[in-house]
């Protein structure tokens, strides 16, 4: 069943004019990620926990690869913000969807907003990674699954939202909310061509 979601997945992506990438372990789309960034690009990232904990932004930072990275240590407000518009310059953006539908739709969800706006103009290519456990269905189990996994992600990030007391979303109103802006890429925007390199594993949340 699970290899039928993934065959089933992948052609709806490429029909919709997705490039797809497909590999047994993390090890090996680092390996192959590593190889579509040339030497002197710069590369933005989002706060993808799938990207941060495969190893790939160590391997290119290795090479001299410019990182640009607004979750480094010590960055004022305009810094930070200085880093946002920069990444969106960027010659690669890497992060990870929330869910990818078996129907070849992508949902994002952000409460900044930086990582929605590099999905759909700014960077000169978008690579998602992702893991298994991003595919669903349908659009109704990718809404449902960004419920069960907000409050595991605004505990991670230490956010004071109800959620992290329950477990529960409850639609809230706090300033830390999170779950803000949703985006659903159901084509690539003409200005960003989007490759989800899917890899036979859990990754990230």
């Amino acid at each position: 069943m699970q290899k039928e979601l993934i065959e089933k997945t992948l052609a709806a992506l490429e029909k919709h004019s997705f490039q797809t990438a497909r590999f047994s372990t993390v090890e090996q789309a680092v390996e192959w990620l590593d190889q579509q960034i040339p030497q002197g690009a710069s590369v933005g990232v989002g706060g993808s926990v799938s990207v941060r904990s495969s190893g790939l932004l160590e391997r290119l930072s290795a090479r001299g690869i410019e990182i640009l990275d607004h979750w480094q240590e010590g960055l004022s407000p305009e810094e930070k913000k200085e880093l946002f518009f920069r990444t969106h310059r960027a010659d690669a953006y890497f992060c990870s969807a929330n869910a990818i539908t078996a129907e070849g739709h992508i949902l994002n969800v952000d409460g900044m907003g930086n990582r929605l706006a590099a999905h759909c103009y700014g960077p000169k290519r978008l690579y998602l990674l992702c893991g298994i456990n991003k595919l669903v269905p349908d659009m109704d189990a990718a809404l449902e699954r960004i419920e069960k996994i907000a409050p595991i992600n605004c505990k991670r990030k230490g956010f004071d939202t109800p959620c992290t007391e329950t477990g529960e979303c409850c639609d809230c109103n706090t300033p830390d909310r999170s779950c803000r802006a949703y985006l659903v890429l159901r084509r690539p925007t003409r200005a960003v061509p989007v490759t989800v390199v899917f890899v036979e594993q859990e990754m990230g949340m």
